[in-house]
């Protein structure tokens, strides 16, 4: 099973039949986004899978580790009673009833029923237990795993009584709603509901994580004193298209991004100030007017990563871009704290835009999927090799990704898979001490 994943995330259908080869080209399409990948094992029995065989998976989820605490790659086992579980929820029409408890709660009755307040993430952890995914078949997209996932996760670990004042919380929908006559203090100080086909239609990412954060070790504690804001709305008398104007709403209004806040840091008035010396207008907050030939942030930001002497940082602009721009994050007090010549960064800004204009050109060119996949995955790589070099001839980029792809061959095998590779600090740097001294040979 695992080499015949293995062959599959490097493209190489040539070991499969037709079935899996008719759609060789959207699995492709798929692969080049850097997928997180997930097992499903599926098996008609409880029994536990043998040792040995979880001792295979266990490594090969380490093998495709980024970085020590997060992999590309992770498995899920469906046993007997899990799949039926699954049959019974389909056998329902797929309906999600539940109890809930809220603390600090209110509602609307007008002009359709609704009710808010906090919910303890223990009980929100025993919802998703029950129904998993189905909870979010009225949701745009389903959870995800991503570094905001982990963000989550670890603002539960650090301080879960501050949770609730840091999260968004959780919209829901749902068929029906019933006040329970149990009192449970005071009237507005918490109340039991019955929830029929309750779906969460913005929130998919806070229950995912609070649910994989309960799977760790100390955690029912801390998911006890832990609370999230949730507002569910009661379809009983409302119109027919109003959960999909509920759903629309939640998920498509201006939201505050991480990268927002650079423009209440001085420094980037001091970049402006930077640029503005030589002509140039320097764009860091989002909405500001564009003008022609001028510098984003996240121009700024990317080549920055890329001159960086600290293969950590070329890293993360492939691993997580984003975070270039976070003024919270360890990468944008780095970047941004040191002090540049504007000209010269400029010219890298340049530099790094013909670089990618070219890689595309020979991208186009190849017809090997496989090889296709060295420019899609290592392009933050070439780019800082290009950089740190000043290598800019298209042949001679064409003949440092070959040199690239051979010392990959050599040292971490034809059969890696490229998407991981290139997001681990420790493995990009053992290429780049191989490929440096070879370089002389292409200049």
């Amino acid at each position: 099973m695992i080499l015949g994943i293995g062959y599959i995330l490097n493209l190489d259908f040539t070991k499969f039949n037709e079935r899996l080869n008719c759609i060789s080209s959207e699995v492709s399409d798929w692969i080049r986004n850097d997928p997180y990948v997930n097992i499903i094992i599926v098996m008609n029995t409880d029994n536990k899978i043998h040792d040995d065989c979880l001792y295979r998976l266990n490594e090969y989820i380490k093998d495709n580790r980024v970085e020590d605490d997060e992999s590309l790659v992770q498995y899920e086992i469906y046993g007997f009673n899990r799949i039926l579980r699954s049959v019974k929820v389909l056998k329902s029409g797929g309906k999600t009833n539940t109890e809930i408890s809220l603390l600090d709660w209110g509602e609307h009755t007008k002009p359709f029923y609704s009710i808010y307040g906090k919910i303890c993430c223990a009980d929100l952890v025993k919802i998703y237990s029950s129904y998993g995914e189905n909870l979010f078949s009225e949701n745009i997209r389903g959870s995800l795993t991503s570094d905001i996932n982990s963000s989550i996760k670890d603002s539960l670990d650090r301080n879960p009584e501050s949770f609730w004042y840091l999260n968004n919380g959780v919209t829901a929908i749902a068929d029906k709603i019933n006040k329970k006559p149990i009192g449970l203090g005071h009237r507005n100080k918490s109340g039991y509901w019955d929830i029929e086909n309750l779906k969460i239609v913005n929130g998919a990412q806070t229950t995912n994580s609070v649910y994989l954060f309960s799977k760790q070790n100390n955690s029912e504690k801390k998911l006890e004193e832990a609370y999230v804001s949730i507002k569910i709305i009661s379809l009983k008398d409302a119109p027919d298209d109003f959960s999909s104007k509920i759903t629309i709403a939640s998920n498509t209004q201006n939201k505050i991004e991480s990268s927002d806040f650079i423009s209440i840091d001085p420094k980037q008035e001091i970049i402006e100030e930077k640029f503005k010396s030589i002509g140039k207008k320097y764009i860091y907050k989002r909405g500001s007017r564009d003008e022609e030939n001028s510098i984003q942030s996240q121009q700024l930001a990317l080549t920055l990563a890329l001159r960086s002497t600290n293969m950590a940082d070329v890293v993360q602009a492939k691993r997580n871009f984003g975070s270039l721009t976070d003024p919270n994050s360890a990468y944008y007090k780095r970047l941004f704290s040191e002090d540049f010549d504007a000209r010269e960064v400029l010219n890298d800004i340049e530099n790094v835009s013909n670089l990618m204009k070219i890689e595309e050109e020979l991208k186009k060119s190849i017809s090997s999927p496989r090889e296709k996949n060295y420019y899609s995955h290592a392009n933050r790589f070439l780019e800082h090799i290009c950089l740190m070099h000043n290598i800019r001839d298209k042949n001679v980029i064409s003949n440092l990704m070959n040199l690239i792809k051979n010392n990959i061959d050599e040292e971490f095998g034809k059969e890696c898979y490229l998407a991981v590779l290139f997001k681990n600090t420790k493995k990009c740097n053992v290429l780049k001490d191989k490929i440096i001294p070879q370089l002389k040979s292409l200049l």
